[in-house]
């Protein structure tokens, strides 16, 4: 249980991460803008990453040959 938890975990941040910063650059229309870097909608956009990554990790965790994995694969 506790590989799966940490996977879970690295998987979620690098999700929250990837959410955070296509939001930030999505709305800055593809310029990087360092005064709206850190806003609550990018904070919001990553939890929403997070929680989806979570929920998939979650729902998958007997799927495919490695029981204590996140992933399917």
């Amino acid at each position: 249980m506790k590989v799966f938890i940490a996977k879970l975990a690295e998987r979620a941040a690098k999700t929250f991460l990837q959410f955070y910063f296509a939001n930030w650059i999505y709305f800055g229309d593809g310029a990087v803008d360092y005064e709206h870097l850190f806003t609550e909608a990018n904070v919001k956009a990553g939890v929403v990453g997070l929680a989806l990554s979570v929920a998939t990790s979650v729902g998958t965790k007997n799927v495919g040959p490695d029981n204590d994995s996140p992933s399917v694969v």
